[in-house]
């Protein structure tokens, strides 16, 4: 959820987490403080946002605890998927 600002946010259901397929297609959601909405994303995905304005902030939930958050922890580079591109409607 956007809490302040506009941002991007970027998901992909992962089919192999030691070597996932650079061909998995993209969620993209954009949020806004303007236009409030939660966007759920369930277990067995990668995500990732990024802000689109000065100053942006996100809430995000969990599920999970800080702790076990911390064992279930793998990252990928930013643009292994390229969820950023922005697309003019």
């Amino acid at each position: 959820m956007a809490v302040q600002g506009t941002c991007i946010v970027g998901a992909v259901k992962i089919d192999d987490w030691e070597n996932p397929s650079k061909d998995l297609p993209v969620s993209r959601f954009v949020l806004s403080e303007l236009k409030p909405s939660i966007v759920y994303i369930p277990g067995g995905y990668a995500s990732g946002f990024m802000s689109l304005t000065a100053g942006g902030k996100v809430l995000i939930f969990s599920n999970r605890t800080l702790e076990e958050s911390r064992v279930d922890h793998v990252r990928f580079d930013a643009h292994y998927w390229d969820a950023w591109q922005v697309t003019e409607r």
